[in-house]
């Protein structure tokens, strides 16, 4: 079952129209009827709204299966978002040693390896891009 099928259950299980969980998660009444056909995929942030809306997990609207996906995902993001910082205090500094330059190209080539696994992720799992916050994926260019 996909997460349409989900939210449209969980929706009639409540007793809600369209429009009742449309205005309790703040989107208008075509948006989720946009979800619930599949058409759009709603973003973490709104499927945490979703779930607090109908009072269940958002395991429940995902699937027990991509919620571990999506656990491996937010810790490879994690890395990746460790590692990116990293590199830029090395860049930062304009008296770093040749060994951190050394470290920053290696980190340089592991932040790349670890986009290409996010965006394979997100290509299995059908994912929209912003379906995390630009925030926890945006880096700075060099």
């Amino acid at each position: 079952m996909i997460i349409a099928e989900r939210i449209r259950i969980a929706r009639k299980s409540k007793g809600f129209t369209q429009s009742q969980l449309a205005e309790k998660i703040g989107v208008q009444t075509a948006a989720v009827s946009k979800y619930e056909k599949g058409l759009v995929s709603p973003t973490f942030e709104q499927l945490q709204k979703i779930a607090v809306a109908l009072d269940i997990t958002i395991s429940v609207l995902i699937g027990q299966e991509m919620t571990h996906a999506l656990t491996h995902m937010v810790l490879i993001e994690s890395e990746y978002r460790q590692k990116q910082s990293e590199i830029d205090e090395i860049r930062a500094n304009p008296k770093a040693t040749n060994a951190e330059l050394q470290r920053c190209n290696e980190l340089i080539i592991e932040v790349r390896a670890y986009e290409g696994l996010l965006e394979k992720l997100r290509k299995d799992l059908s994912l929209e891009d912003d379906f995390f916050p630009k925030k926890a994926r945006k880096r700075k260019k060099a």
